[in-house]
């Protein structure tokens, strides 16, 4: 699909154009394959089954991808999309993660009412239910946010909502209102000297 084609096919998504949709998820269906919950893969309930607010005592857990910056403070993870698409840099809120638990930013959102994320809205922090669709989707959108280079599994809650096509959301995603990183963090061997300030800022496992 090009650039041109996928605009135009959001564009689509967004005014509720059902075909429109459908020719969306075959597209991630043929980038996927036929195996999306084949590798690290974790349970969610079917969306007419999950309530709107999730405890946090019982989180949904999946797979979440950053870019590494090399800030002045020293190393930090960061929001692929919002510093290679929207130019964003790590100071701006919703950009660089923190450690503990997370919150989502509205800093971009346009809907500007009520307890955040929404199903109308395109704001919340991503997850995929699986590590075979976020390679998937990481390996796709290469070419505008360079290639996958730190990922962890994460614990998701609060307030959350499904994925959203018309804001280039994948199926197998969901948006969250909390989260916390939940597992070891991989990085690739491009990025294998962060390791050591990475672990010690974050608090977590790091693997190499």
């Amino acid at each position: 699909m090009s650039k041109l084609d996928a605009g135009n096919i959001h564009k689509r998504i967004a005014q509720g154009d059902p075909e429109a949709l459908a020719i969306y998820c075959r597209f991630q269906d043929n980038i996927i394959g036929s195996t999306p919950m084949g590798e690290g893969a974790h349970a969610w309930p079917a969306w007419n089954d999950l309530p709107s607010t999730l405890s946090p005592v019982r989180p949904l857990r999946g797979w979440r991808m950053w870019a590494v910056f090399d800030t002045t403070a020293g190393p930090r993870l960061c929001a692929p999309f919002l510093t290679a698409v929207l130019h964003a840099t790590p100071d701006i809120p919703g950009v660089t993660w923190a450690p503990g638990i997370n919150r989502n930013s509205t800093y971009t959102c346009k809907v500007r009412h009520g307890r955040h994320p929404q199903v109308g809205c395109r704001c919340g922090i991503r997850a995929c239910q699986s590590l075979t669709v976020l390679r998937a989707f990481a390996t796709n959108q290469a070419p505008r946010i360079g290639p996958l280079v730190a990922y962890a599994e994460v614990d998701v809650w609060g307030r959350v909502a499904p994925f959203a096509p018309e804001a280039a959301d994948w199926k197998f995603t969901l948006r969250a209102e909390f989260a916390e990183i939940a597992g070891p963090l991989h990085l690739a061997p491009t990025h294998a000297i962060h390791g050591e300030a990475l672990a010690e800022h974050y608090d977590i496992e790091v693997q190499k």
